[in-house]
């Protein structure tokens, strides 16, 4: 997720403070915690390297430069997400609203499905 992404005007809902804590969390060990060294000396210790991250795809429904092809693992993705039974209370809509975003950015790039990220190329 983008932990900027407060609420959505667009799709109507405000995203969990949760997803945006994550989002931060995930965002602060790729840049810079999992380059420096010393931030984690015991790691070293066990002969793991820090690693560069070069690039985050971040979610936010509302902005996006970054298109990817989902047409090969959309089935996976609708089956993982009808397994989350609390989450939805008419699981057969939300996959017509999934599947019809997913076809309208697919389509721009003439794919089956897509979905849309930010995309940060990290220094």
């Amino acid at each position: 997720m983008d932990p900027t992404f407060y609420y959505s005007a667009k799709f109507n809902f405000i995203n969990h403070t949760d997803h945006r804590a994550a989002a931060l969390a995930a965002m602060d060990a790729c840049f810079p915690l999992s380059r420096d060294r010393l931030t984690f000396l015991h790691h070293e210790k066990e002969g793991l390297k820090p690693h560069r991250v070069e690039e985050l795809l971040l979610v936010n429904f509302e902005k996006s430069d970054f298109i990817v092809d989902i047409t090969k693992t959309f089935t996976k993705k609708m089956k993982a997400l009808s397994l989350h039974d609390s989450q939805f209370d008419d699981f057969e809509a939300i996959e017509k609203m999934i599947r019809k975003r997913a076809e309208f950015l697919g389509r721009a790039k003439g794919h089956k499905y897509a979905e849309n990220f930010i995309r940060l190329k990290l220094p």
